[in-house]
């Protein structure tokens, strides 16, 4: 009896998607906290609004300023998280998700 296996190419696939994204990637803001991931976790629709929403500027400097301890609180209180270490986790997560085709 024999039988004939299919779908290889599709371990492949996924095989290449996982390779290119091994080592160290600078991911854009709006790619790692797209539209979708803001929608699911806050009640914003974007990186920027959800930082305006929360009395923050929206430039690299004025986000860099922001005290750690206050922007997990701000976090705590308006997403699904505990922290911005935990958001930036699972922003990680669902790109690396979707890069794999998930």
């Amino acid at each position: 009896m024999s039988c004939k296996i299919t779908g290889l190419d599709k371990l492949k696939d996924l095989q290449q998607r996982a390779e290119a994204l091994e080592g160290e990637h600078q991911v854009p803001f709006s790619e790692l906290y797209n539209a979708d991931f803001m929608r699911q976790h806050t009640k914003a629709s974007s990186f920027d609004e959800f930082l305006i929403q929360g009395g923050y500027g929206t430039t690299k400097e004025e986000f860099e300023a922001i005290p750690d301890d206050e922007f997990d609180e701000y976090v705590r209180n308006t997403t699904d998280f505990e922290s911005w270490l935990g958001m930036q986790e699972a922003a990680g997560a669902a790109y690396i998700s979707k890069r794999l085709g998930f």
